[in-house]
């Protein structure tokens, strides 16, 4: 049973569920790119989790503070593992990530290297400014589909619909949970986009950039000619929930519903890769 709980805490640590959402994207990529070869498929989920879990441990460690006043849940604040062990863990995947990096080419080896410092700068520093640190975050995670093309079949070019719904999907997270943890942030001394312009002025942005989404999602079913099952999925499974979340936002913004509507946005991207499954795009 200890063991068993250890497990738990530790995938609760690294956000499995995040990391396995993303894990699906490697795999939607993979079968978008009709390549037969899985090993490199594999060598891109294994390296995507561990580096992921380097970036949530460190998250964690590094906001510990903040964590106790926004998420006192989570298993960091609520010494369900201690910081030592956060620690131990974290230089296991580094280890973890030097050793599986030298399997891949050395271009693609680079671009891994300099999206994980990149995230290190995020966690630092980037994410405690106004809007760009949520534009690198969503450019990070928006860039697994880019390093499992690269990893795969070296080219950078035919998963930039995905990619470019991936960031945006991002963006509008990103700036949801700023707006759930804007208590914590102002304790710390953060100067995030809710902090800067308000709660008010955070979702009328918000609204531009969902429209903006909903329209980008039609138009590319014309101007690439895709199928009507990619219409009528992207509608239904991402772009009603989308406005839903905005008319809760706007009816009632309160942390409560910016949590519920983070959770929503979360439900939103694996429809978004079940659109990818359903249409079958021919990227």
């Amino acid at each position: 049973m200890f063991i068993n709980k250890n497990i738990i805490y530790y995938l609760s640590l690294i956000r499995f569920g995040n990391i396995c959402i993303a894990i699906a994207c490697v795999i939607m990529s993979y079968l978008f790119l009709e390549t037969s070869d899985f090993i490199s498929c594999f060598k891109v989920v294994l390296l995507i989790f561990i580096s992921m879990s380097i970036g949530n441990i460190c998250n964690d460690i590094i906001d510990y503070k903040i964590d106790i006043i926004n998420h006192p849940n989570r298993v960091l604040p609520g010494k369900l593992i201690s910081k030592n062990s956060a620690f131990i863990y974290l230089f296991i995947n580094l280890f973890l990530l030097l050793l599986n990096s030298l399997f891949i080419p050395i271009q693609a080896m680079l671009f891994l290297f300099s999206a994980n410092f990149l995230l290190l700068l995020y966690n630092i520093y980037f994410k405690h400014l106004p809007l760009i640190g949520n534009v690198i975050i969503s450019m990070l995670l928006s860039s697994v589909f880019i390093f499992t093309e690269f990893v795969i079949v070296n080219t950078l070019n035919q998963l930039f619909i995905p990619s470019l719904f991936a960031f945006i999907i991002s963006l509008i997270r990103e700036l949801i949970k700023d707006l759930e943890d804007i208590c914590g942030d102002k304790s710390n001394g953060s100067c995030t986009l809710p902090i800067l312009i308000g709660v008010k002025n955070t979702i009328i942005f918000l609204f531009f950039i969902i429209m903006t989404f909903n329209f980008l999602g039609v138009y590319f079913y014309f101007i690439y000619n895709l199928s009507i099952e990619y219409l009528l999925s992207i509608i239904i499974l991402v772009e009603i929930p989308l406005v839903l979340s905005l008319f809760l936002l706007i009816k009632n913004p309160i942390k409560n519903t910016f949590t519920m509507v983070s959770k929503i946005i979360k439900c939103i991207i694996v429809g978004g890769i079940l659109v990818l499954f359903l249409a079958n795009l021919g990227i």
